[in-house]
């Protein structure tokens, strides 16, 4: 993977360029999450090394804020949707809660993953309520006020109690269901987790049990992207094997066996995933390279 210190803005309304970057904030850290605030549209957090900075998007000659959260490499944040919290995922496995307005320390919850945290996200609609996942092949659901494991998901069981599940467990062994980043529907009904033995698996969040676990990549599931912007029926997924599938949730990731509506062959392998209903609806592809894919959508 390729590791970039600099963190470029983009103007989706002008000709394909940076309007703006942002050097030397960051120590020489790659960057490794980047979230704007939910109604500040000035606003935005981004992850490098084992701090999070706080930017204005005017001012982006020094961070507003640098919140130091962690000892360890943080590789995932999340802004609440009230936008008065934090969310940090780091090496260690844990969850740290940061609030935005008073000066409370930062706040561990209560158990960590035995391997890297690697995504965290808060529910839509639910305040109380996020998900982790970790390199353990678990997903956890969190009542982060109380700080609290609501569930934890354990893959390589889900996937052996699978009625369609091998017998043989040498793929498990060589691709185990690593969970990499996660992403919630809008209305925060279901969950969803891309893995590292190239499946996407969904569960039904208030009856907490998994719905569907579908393979239609050929190597690692690195993105996933509820993309609201433009459907809230649509979901993206991109991964190792440097391909884009673009799902229908109802008709196709919600069913055992389902098939994504289109599939786009990308150049590069995408480190991060996004889309926008302005000037024209698109998804935007992060890569190894170092430009940024826009792809138009059609139909």
């Amino acid at each position: 993977m390729t590791h970039c210190t600099l963190h470029r803005l983009w103007d989706l309304r002008s000709p394909p360029a940076a309007v703006a970057a942002v050097e030397g904030c960051f120590a020489d850290e790659a960057v490794t999450s980047v979230k704007w605030h939910p109604f500040d549209s000035e606003r935005l957090f981004a992850s490098a090394g084992t701090q999070v900075l706080e930017l204005d998007r005017r001012k982006l000659d020094e961070p507003c804020h640098c919140h130091l959260v962690t000892e360890e490499e943080i590789n995932c944040v999340d802004v609440h949707e009230g936008g008065q919290h934090l969310a940090v995922a780091d090496d260690t496995g844990a969850v740290h809660i940061v609030d935005l307005i008073g000066s409370a320390r930062p706040q561990q919850l209560s158990k960590r993953h035995a391997n890297i945290c690697s995504a965290v996200a808060f529910r839509p609609q639910s305040p109380l309520h996020l998900a982790s996942a970790g390199l353990d092949c678990a997903v956890i659901t969190w009542n982060w006020a109380a700080r609290r494991v609501q569930r934890k998901f354990d893959l390589i069981a889900a996937e052996a109690a699978a009625p369609t599940a091998s017998t043989d467990t040498s793929s498990q062994l060589l691709n185990p269901p690593l969970a990499h980043c996660l992403a919630f529907s809008p209305d925060g009904a279901h969950l969803a987790a891309g893995l590292g033995d190239a499946s996407i698996a969904v569960w039904d969040y208030q009856r907490k049990r998994q719905v569907s676990r579908n393979v239609a990549h050929r190597a690692a599931v690195c993105c996933l992207h509820w993309a609201a912007a433009l459907d809230s029926d649509v979901v993206v997924s991109a991964g190792a094997d440097r391909r884009l599938l673009v799902w229908s949730h109802t008709r196709g990731l919600l069913r055992e066996g389902g098939v994504p509506l289109s599939v786009v062959e990308l150049r590069h392998k995408p480190n991060a995933v996004c889309s926008a209903a302005a000037p024209q609806d698109c998804i935007l592809v992060a890569d190894t390279s170092s430009g940024i894919a826009v792809l138009q959508r059609r139909g």
